[in-house]
């Protein structure tokens, strides 16, 4: 610098006084008298808000454009999961009906019982692949979040090596959220199960925390792509031996994994359950440091728990059931299974079809089941119509796509029961049971 007699300008960090780390934005110039170097002038402003800023804003630009990535694998995975749930229709519908008409002597029987072991595995999956879209249907209902932890870490006490501590800190009493309490117990499982895996050679200490939070206008800035309102906020921290940057970007996509027997599904599913519950999550993590996963989900200010239905045993019934749907390969595996069961059954691959019909004979069917995604117009369009020329007809939907609709809609159509393909015959059978019976009921 001393020989150059040039201007520089750089930006640096300094401890100030007390002890804060602070930026700098440095400029300095060389004096010079008669072409001689006499020494420099140093100018150095403090840019420390500014630089706070950029990083916030560098920050969110990144948050949004993984955010994006997610929605776009996350419309793929529905796409796919749709698709699979119409092929797995009719290879799980006739396996169940070719096993019930056989004795459990023959040697198909076991055969059948692994085709049928096969398509539930794979519904599993694509049950994933729909939660990570958030496009599965939910239960949700007012919920405290408390039981449903300690019973995850009942659940996985067991199987987690003794050189593992579990510590536990839950704000008692906790608000309630609005949630499915299936799906925030899936959340807690994955994430510990996740914190235990990444201890088991060197144990270490499994945190579970939970608070509760409010967001104003004021530490907004602290909590990205949050409205304000209060929140719990669920703390899942291990001291393991955390993640590496380029690991921590891909965490949430599906099927990435840095587990040898791993299908990369866990944690994109935890993502998508909690968007689908209008919560965030985010992660924490540095090697050697550790692990940390902070979820927010919306408070409630009241509500009512659900009880959970008993179990069913499978009935036969009677009736006449109107059954539509524009794929053959559904509906003729449909109209089996249904009559197995014992109903009448007149099948439509067409909703306009299926309008025809039932304005032509108006008191012939006592219940319509009719597929979501249609050509000439959706399960639900088709109900809404049918209302107009048989308000009494009940309706149960099935869909790919774990379409969910509000109680109001859901009142509004007709739609009695949403099913998700593929649809078991025990599922098939309560339904239509439990419809049939509450419409004879009422007649009486």
């Amino acid at each position: 610098m001393h020989g150059d007699h040039e201007h520089y300008h750089y930006e640096t960090q300094f401890f100030n006084k007390k002890g804060e780390l602070i930026d700098v934005d440095v400029n300095s110039t060389s004096i010079l008298d008669n072409g001689k170097y006499q020494g420099s002038l140093l100018v150095a402003r403090v840019i420390t808000e500014r630089k706070q800023a950029q990083r916030a804003k560098k920050r969110i630009e990144k948050q949004k454009h993984q955010t994006q990535r997610l929605e776009t694998l996350g419309t793929l995975a529905g796409g796919i999961g749709h698709d699979f749930n119409n092929i797995l229709t009719p290879i799980l519908g006739y396996s169940e009906i070719i096993q019930q008409n056989l004795n459990q002597d023959n040697p198909n029987y076991k055969f059948i019982g692994e085709i049928m072991k096969g398509c539930l595995r794979a519904k599993d999956l694509i049950s994933q692949m729909l939660s990570f879209s958030r496009d599965e249907e939910q239960d949700k209902r007012p919920l405290n979040i408390i039981p449903i932890i300690k019973e995850a870490l009942k659940l996985l006490r067991p199987s987690i090596p003794r050189t593992i501590k579990i510590t536990r800190d839950l704000q008692e009493p906790c608000p309630l959220i609005n949630a499915d309490p299936t799906r925030i117990h899936q959340v807690i499982m994955n994430l510990c199960t996740n914190a235990y895996q990444a201890m088991e050679t060197k144990g270490g200490i499994l945190n579970i925390a939970l608070e509760t939070i409010h967001i104003d206008s004021k530490n907004s800035r602290k909590y990205i792509d949050l409205e304000e309102g209060k929140y719990i906020k669920l703390v899942i921290s291990d001291n393991g031996p955390g993640m590496d940057k380029e690991t921590k970007k891909h965490i949430f996509e599906p099927f990435y994994t840095t587990k040898e027997e791993g299908t990369g599904m866990g944690l994109a599913v935890v993502h998508g359950i909690v968007k689908s519950h209008n919560g965030r999550i985010n992660v924490y993590s540095e090697k050697g440091k550790g692990t940390t996963f902070n979820i927010y989900l919306p408070i409630i200010e009241s509500g009512k728990s659900v009880e959970i239905e008993s179990n069913f045993t499978i009935q036969r019934g009677a009736g006449t059931i109107l059954l539509v749907d524009d794929r053959e390969e559904v509906t003729d595996t449909l109209q089996q299974m249904l009559i197995s069961l014992g109903y009448e059954v007149y099948v439509v691959n067409s909703s306009q079809n299926a309008l025809e019909i039932v304005n032509q004979h108006k008191d012939k069917f006592d219940l319509l089941i009719t597929d979501y995604i249609m050509p000439d117009m959706t399960g639900v369009e088709l109900a809404n119509k049918i209302n107009t020329m048989q308000s009494s007809l009940p309706k149960i939907m099935i869909s790919g796509h774990r379409y969910q609709m509000n109680s109001a809609q859901l009142k509004d159509s007709g739609i009695k029961k949403i099913l998700n393909k593929p649809v078991l015959i025990p599922d098939l059978a309560k339904a239509i049971h439990v419809i049939l019976n509450a419409k004879d009921t009422k007649q009486e």
